[in-house]
């Protein structure tokens, strides 16, 4: 297991985690669903095949290897899985504690803190800067004299005065005594992509500078397809969901949670599932055996999604089986050929 300390990574004792073949000897309980009832946000690398556990900047990291196991595409572990989460998470938060700037200076603020009095705190390009509400990234140039933060530091500090220690995370504290901030939705045109953000307007809130990160989920409105930041062109409208809370800035700044591609009339078509099993798999196509026999081919390309009906566990076209059921969304036009054919664009493997 490791916890990401950004820009390091420490190395921890590693943890077993095995299938449900053991799952009822061992007591074993699903990762995903335990941790995010506790609190932690879950993400599952299929590149690499590892388990990512946030919350906020703390991040641990359990890749699968010789003691991992999936079955169905669950990752499973027993109670001390968990109780080493939250213990590391626990350590995390002790050193911690809110802090009101004094000075700025170059790479470095003194801050008023709560736990520990005056402290100087150094800065560098790893230290992650971000809103306590609205997960808004922030830069160091946004520290002011009187703000109050939330200070994540190393656990090492000097003996001189005032001590001296690196923060690792700086959170913005919600000073204003808001308890929640509400989500909104609406579409926007595109009009400039840049590095970690979309700038994008509409008649209703003129031009918006949208925040993205590794945690802003991608994806098209008629397919599910996933997509990333580099797909977003100027010109396309996408639907983005975002907090009421924005920056007083011009343009105004707000974190884009979810982005969705809108499509236009000429493309909207009406899509269809098709299920059956598996038979046939060619080098790019693959044909299904409905229920009452008869037979379909679907072709497919890099733009079909492959996904398990019960999670959100990402496969490919090599993951495809013959004897597989699954369920195939595709456009409702199918060639008079025999047997007919038409494109995959999604398809839910059962």
């Amino acid at each position: 297991m490791k916890m990401i300390t950004r820009g390091a990574a420490l190395t921890l004792a590693a943890v077993l985690l095995t299938g449900t073949a053991a799952f009822a000897a061992e007591d074993l309980m699903p990762v995903r669903a335990t941790l995010e009832e506790k609190g932690y946000a879950v993400e599952w690398n299929q590149e690499n095949k590892t388990v990512v556990i946030r919350d906020g900047g703390f991040v641990v990291e359990e890749q699968v290897g010789e003691n991992i196991s999936l079955d169905y595409d669950v990752t499973y572990a027993d109670e001390s899985f968990f109780e080493e989460v939250d213990a590391m998470k626990k350590a995390y938060e002790e050193y911690s504690t809110k802090a009101t700037v004094t000075e700025v200076g170059e790479n470095y603020f003194i801050a008023d803190t709560e736990k520990l009095g005056e402290v100087m705190f150094r800065v560098d390009d790893n230290t992650h800067f971000h809103h306590e509400m609205n997960r808004m990234l922030y830069k160091f140039g946004d520290v002011t004299v009187g703000a109050v933060l939330k200070v994540y530091f190393a656990e090492t500090m000097t003996a001189s005065l005032p001590p001296q220690t690196y923060a690792k995370e700086v959170v913005f504290l919600n000073t204003e005594g808001k308890l929640a901030v509400s989500e909104n939705s609406q579409v926007f045109k595109v009009s400039e992509v840049g590095e970690g953000y979309i700038l994008a307007a509409n008649e209703k809130m003129g031009e918006v500078m949208f925040k993205v990160d590794e945690n802003t989920s991608f994806r098209h409105e008629m397919n599910r397809r996933l997509y990333t930041l580099s797909d977003v062109t100027a010109g396309i409208n996408l639907q983005i969901t975002f907090a009421d809370a924005m920056t007083a800035s011009i343009p105004p700044q707000v974190y884009a949670s979810d982005v969705v591609f809108v499509a236009t009339e000429e493309a909207t078509v009406e899509n269809v599932t098709t299920s059956g099993k598996i038979v046939v798999i060619g080098e790019d196509f693959f044909t299904i055996e409905k229920e009452d026999g008869s037979r379909v081919r679907f072709n497919t390309s890099e733009e079909t999604f492959y996904h398990h009906v019960m999670n959100r566990m990402l496969y490919t076209f090599a993951s495809l089986e013959e004897g597989m059921m699954v369920d195939v969304i595709h456009a409702d036009m199918l060639t008079f050929s025999l047997p007919p054919q038409g494109a995959a664009i999604e398809v839910v493997i059962k």
